[in-house]
């Protein structure tokens, strides 16, 4: 683990005051991003949808309309997935983060609760 700068109370406040501006713009940000994510156009699924690995990590948004008319609204693969995994959130505040530079993928430590290895 890298060696983390220690500093004094004044340092700190100011460090974090400037980490809560930071914050705050970022949470702005999201909801702009959020807000175009829900205008997003849709794409009429005309066609079998079939994915070409079906264990590779994403997420796809389909809906369904009148005259049973279906939608691809949205996709995210890899990192884009962090929203629904909640781990993620608390791993940001921990020292060693995410911790992913060595695995072959973003959220390869991943595992199903009965599929460990022995």
């Amino acid at each position: 683990m890298e060696q983390h700068e220690v500093v004094s109370r004044f340092e700190w406040l100011r460090s974090r005051r400037e980490l809560l501006r930071k914050e705050k713009e970022f949470t702005r940000l999201r909801d702009e991003l959020t807000e175009t994510r829900r205008r997003f156009p849709w794409e009429p699924v005309d066609k079998s949808y079939v994915f070409e690995d079906p264990e590779a990590p994403g997420l796809s948004v389909f809906f369904k309309g009148q005259a049973e008319v279906i939608f691809h609204t949205y996709s995210c693969y890899a990192r884009g997935l962090d929203m629904i995994n909640g781990t993620y959130q608390l791993l940001d505040l921990v020292p060693k983060g995410r911790d992913e530079a060595s695995m072959e993928y973003t959220q390869a430590w991943v595992r199903h609760h009965d599929r460990y290895e022995a």
